[in-house]
This record gives structure tokens, sequence and C-alpha cells, in this order.
């Protein structure tokens, strides 16, 4: 379960604003940045030169990464839209990245000086496995202790993958995709929502995150107006190391679409709220190469951004957090090691 706040910060304080810490993976800013990235993600493990290769070929080839600036935008949205509800000086909203700048002891920094005594953070991902909300909160508790403030209380909001405004943002973007393919009675369409994939020793250990995925993915398939046959979940982005991962991965996904019998594949990126370097990469370059393989067209459903109703979606999240808490008490986590977990930037 996921960390929940306590009785005493359940509301926004009279004094003190609260707290809201927007966390996402992190992206290198330029090319020179790229070394020392793969190094964070790596846990300080050497990069190989081929690495840094690699990368930078991926890099170059999709144009490079807006995550960071989308999740500003995001940030930027979120504390328009609480100043509306709350009135300003009720929350402060700050953005922090695990591997790159603005890095989340930044965000800490902000807040402390803001003079917040609590904190609500809320990891972008709105399909959450246990392993990724333990290597945030353990990138917030190296935080607190640089910043020798151990006793600022921070909790984390619950998976939020059934919020409405969250599964409409998706709809708005896909919807008239997917219409515009029925329309055109070409043959079969086949809607593959996408996630990113976890090795299976972590995987079978907490199987709510595919159940996660899977219901985000059969509402938006019910606000498609689309058949349970015609949306499928795959995942995408697993990492470098020879251990078993969640499947079906995309490409394979597509080829079982093509077998079949659909004519046009539409990928939805569902746990990716903003476009990078995976998403551009393996949507737009490898999935898309997939599906001309195997003779069927391709369509590629945008990322929700920093949209209205995505905006809504983590405003509604935010307070329900701190005003009625965000569910029953969570385990105390521990951080594992996300050296096996493939690069999200």
């Amino acid at each position: 379960m996921s960390p929940s706040l306590p009785s005493s910060s359940r509301r926004p304080s009279r004094g003190n604003p609260v707290g809201v810490l927007l966390m996402a993976f992190g992206s290198p800013a330029s090319v020179a940045d790229i070394a020392g990235f793969l190094g964070s993600v790596r846990g300080g493990r050497a990069v190989t030169a081929d690495a840094v290769v690699e990368f930078r070929r991926r890099y170059d080839l999709v144009g490079g990464s807006p995550l960071v600036q989308a999740t500003e935008a995001q940030r930027q949205g979120l504390q328009r839209e609480l100043d509306r509800c709350r009135g300003a000086g009720a929350f402060v909203v700050v953005a922090g990245m695990r591997h790159s700048s603005p890095a989340v002891t930044q965000a800490v920094d902000e807040l402390l000086q803001a003079g917040v005594t609590e904190v609500l953070a809320v990891v972008l991902s709105p399909q959450q496995s246990q392993a990724m909300v333990a290597d945030y909160a353990a990138a917030v508790e190296g935080a607190l202790l640089a910043a020798r403030a151990r006793d600022l209380e921070v909790r984390f909001a619950p998976p939020w993958y059934q919020q409405k405004d969250l599964v409409r943002a998706l709809s708005v973007v896909t919807a008239p995709l997917y219409q515009g393919l029925v329309n055109r009675r070409q043959g079969k369409v086949s809607v593959i929502a996408t996630a990113h994939s976890l090795p299976l020793s972590w995987s079978d250990s907490e199987p709510r995150y595919s159940a996660q995925v899977e219901e985000t993915s059969r509402l938006l398939g019910r606000r498609l107006g689309a058949r349970a046959d015609e949306v499928q979940v795959a995942y995408q982005s697993a990492g470098p190391n020879p251990q078993a991962w969640l499947g079906p991965q995309l490409q394979g996904a597509i080829e079982q679409a093509a077998a079949d019998g659909a004519r046009h594949v539409l990928v939805v990126p569902v746990q990716f709220l903003c476009d990078h370097l995976e998403v551009r990469y393996d949507l737009d370059v490898l999935a898309k190469a997939a599906a001309r393989a195997v003779g069927v067209g391709f369509t590629r459903a945008p990322t929700v951004g920093a949209s209205p109703l995505l905006v809504s979606a983590l405003a509604h999240v935010v307070m329900e957090a701190t005003v009625a808490g965000p569910g029953p008490e969570g385990l105390r986590l521990t951080a594992p090691a996300a050296k096996e977990i493939g690069v999200s930037c």
C-alpha cells in the first residue's frame, strides 16, 4: 500500500501552506548531461562508453526529451488550480526529479523555504508498483536528511489510476483518433494501452501494478465505446538485463494483433503523462517499425501533458488526500535497487 497522511495532516493548515511535491524520473537537459544522468540511474555504478553512445543515438534520433519542461507545465497548472480552488497561499507546489535537475533535494529545500510543515508527495505515474514508490520515498528521505528536516511530515498520495479526469484526459486525446480509424471502415482496429514493464520477480510479488494498468485501460476503452476484445494491455521499456519481464511486450502485442486480424493498431501510453525518450523511441520508432513489419497501420495517441483535465485530476488527488486522507495506513517501504529498471526519461 502507499503511505497515507496522518490524521493531523488531512486538511490545509490555517497558518502554514501545505506542500505538494510532484515527482518524476528525470531527464538529461542536453547531451552533455547524459553520462551523469545514466550514472544516477545506475546508482553510481560505472557507465560504459557504449551505453552513453546508445543513449545519445536515441536521444538525437527522437529530438531529446521534454519531460522536465512538461513536468514544470504540470506544476504550474496545478498551482493555479489549487489557488483557484483553495485561495492563494493554501498550497505550494514544487517539482523534483529523481535523476536530474531540478532534483528532489532542490524541491524539498523550496518547500522548507516556503514554511511548509506537511507535504503530500505525488508520483507522476497514475499506476504505481510498490518498488516504484519505495524508490521515490528513498529520494525524499535522502532530501530530508540533507536538509536536516526529518521532522517534516511527508506522505505519499495513493495510486490514482481510476481518477475520472485522468481517464477523461486520456479519452480526449484518444477518441478522435479511434473514431477516425473506425469510421474509415478499413478493418479491425486494435487499441493497445502501454505502461512500463517490470521484472517478473517484482511484478509477481505485487500483482496490483498490472491490475491498475488493466483497470485504467478498461475505463478508457469504455469511454471510447470499444469492445473489450478491441483493447489490450502491453508493456514497454524493459531493461537490458536478461531476466524475464512483465508482458506481453509491446512489439509482440502488435504482432499478435496483426495475427488476430487487426488492420490498424492505436497505441495509447496510459502510464506516461508526457513525452520523453521512452515514449518517443519505444513507440514512435520501435513500435512503429514493428507494425510496418507485419503490415498493419500504426497510430500513436498523444500524451496528456499539462492538459486542463490532467491538471484537474492532479488537483483532485491533492485535495482528496489532504482533506479526507488517501486511505488506509500504508506499509513502511524500503527502497530496492533501481538499477534493474529501464531508463525512463
